[in-house]
């Protein structure tokens, strides 16, 4: 069975959209792993969706990887990209951004958890910490869809964020007045809301 076969008879039957996206992730990541190549962290919008659970549905995964790698896999897959950078696969309603080769964001280096998601499959995405820094940071730029992600992650995960760590860094950006305004409002929402999801 080729490589194709695999992915796409484990996937086919999964329910497009974050079930279907996190398996997707979780196939690419062992068969990077079995490549020799560090499996691939999600970031971005998909991180967002993958820690709300699918309130906020990102159009594609968002990783960072390496890219030599990933565009070999791709292609054996059958995905096509016009420039290198997004790939796309119709059959299967997926759609790939490959943000780079390293982490960047807000305050440095970034930590990486593994997280389990809808379907029980574990998945690397950028810290809870590093994601509601990094939406904090698109907030005070001006993007305000940005402050209500930050609040739904900070709300349902607080118990396992460090608000101080994320006022560290928030300062360091020069967004301490976004920062307290999005704590205010997600400890507003009381206990954490997604017990059952926790980072490993």
């Amino acid at each position: 069975m080729t490589l194709k076969d695999t992915f796409f008879s484990q996937l086919a039957e999964r329910p497009a959209g974050l079930e279907r996206n996190s398996f997707f992730l979780a196939l690419l990541s062992a068969e990077m792993k079995a490549r020799g190549h560090k499996q691939p962290v999600a970031v971005g919008g998909f991180a967002v969706e993958a820690y709300t659970l699918g309130r906020f549905m990102s159009l594609d995964i968002d990783i960072i990887g390496n890219r030599e790698g990933l565009t070999e896999i791709f292609q054996e897959l059958g995905f096509s990209s016009f420039d290198g950078r997004n790939w796309i696969h119709a059959t299967l309603d997926i759609h790939v951004d490959i943000q780079g080769g390293t982490i960047n964001i807000p305050g440095g280096d970034a930590r990486v958890e593994d997280v389990e998601v809808p379907g029980g499959y574990i998945i690397k995405l950028v810290s809870l910490t590093d994601i509601v820094v990094d939406r904090i940071s698109a907030y005070a730029s001006g993007h305000k869809d940005s402050a209500t992600q930050a609040v739904a992650i900070l709300s349902a995960w607080r118990n396992h964020i460090d608000l101080d760590v994320v006022r560290e860094i928030c300062g360091q950006e020069r967004a301490s007045t976004e920062c307290e305004e999005v704590i205010e409002l997600a400890l507003r929402h009381g206990r954490d809301s997604m017990p059952g999801q926790k980072p490993i």
